[in-house]
């Protein structure tokens, strides 16, 4: 079994070793990145402008611009508990109030609320 003082040592050599292989994998990349600016003629300026808009785009899944988010509707209540002035719209999930009552024997349509009469402008 390796001693504290052993392993510590190795660490630091595998770390060296590390920052060695990092350094050199840096290098290659600036070269590749400067090769490329080369053959397509981008500027520092440039490329310097398009990292901006980048940075500034917000990011959706894939890193793209995301798409504008949709505002979700406010919807009139469809179902009342007279009991207790709970409403629900009828979308998602029954609220319990209701899937208590529903189980006790009542039907959902006990619970509509009556709709406004529309008066005729005319």
């Amino acid at each position: 079994m390796k001693s504290y003082q052993n392993i510590v040592a190795e660490i630091r050599k595998l770390q060296s070793v590390a920052e060695k292989r990092r350094s050199e994998a840096f290098a290659a990349a600036i070269a590749a990145v400067r090769r490329t600016m080369a053959e397509f003629g981008i500027t520092l300026e440039e490329l310097a402008k398009a990292l901006q808009k980048r940075a500034a785009a917000p990011k959706g899944k894939k890193g793209g611009r995301a798409k504008p988010q949709k505002k979700g509707r406010k919807v009139a209540p469809k179902y009342r508990d007279p009991k207790t002035g709970a409403t629900w719209s009828g979308r998602g999930l029954a609220p319990k109030w209701l899937a208590e009552k529903e189980k006790a024997g009542a039907k959902r349509e006990d619970f509509l609320i009556a709709k406004p009469a529309v008066k005729n402008k005319g």
